[in-house]
């Protein structure tokens, strides 16, 4: 239904990336906010250990997509199936995030 992203700094080939993701839901909406972290830099072109002149982890990347449960005739569902709405409330969510 809707998905954005802030592109901060780029990755590189042999970047070590740590990928968080958190879920959220509002009856049969999800919303998932995803932030992708420099955890350790690969080698350079010369073959050379990366340096960074910040430390790491560094946020190069965040965004996030919403999705609706839709039923198979490809109807929006208004609620959740029991042991999803289970599952759900069992997560937690930080309005905080980067």
């Amino acid at each position: 239904v809707e998905c954005f992203v802030k592109y901060k700094k780029p990755a590189r080939f042999d970047d070590e990336l740590e990928i968080r993701v958190q879920v959220k839901n509002e009856r049969a909406r999800f919303h998932f906010q995803y932030a992708i972290y420099l955890t350790e830099q690969g080698v350079d072109k010369r073959g050379r250990l990366g340096q960074s002149e910040t430390k790491l982890p560094q946020l190069l990347a965040s965004g996030g997509t919403t999705h609706v449960l839709v039923d198979r005739s490809m109807k929006v569902c208004k609620t959740l199936p029991e042991i999803v709405s289970h599952i759900m409330g069992r997560q937690k969510w930080t309005e905080t995030w980067p």
